[in-house]
């Protein structure tokens, strides 16, 4: 089942912005980080895709893959 939904993928962007890594604690901004995102049951439906995506942002300053679900934790 879905985590939730985003409408695209620039929404889920706009949800990263500001948080902080996990590992190294650098402030996510445009450009600091990679949205990486892959098929998955159990991540969020974004409507503009039609699936449902397990989705992260890879930071540029570190190389840690943060799971939405641990940047939304925060």
């Amino acid at each position: 089942m879905p985590k939730g939904t985003f409408k695209d993928l620039g929404e889920v962007v706009f949800k990263i912005v500001g948080k902080r890594c996990v590992n190294c604690g650098e402030e996510f901004q445009i450009g600091s980080f990679e949205l990486g995102f892959y098929e998955h049951e159990d991540g969020w439906f974004v409507e503009s895709i039609g699936k449902t995506l397990w989705l992260y942002a890879h930071c540029l300053n570190c190389g840690y893959q943060n799971a939405l679900w641990k940047l939304e934790s925060r």
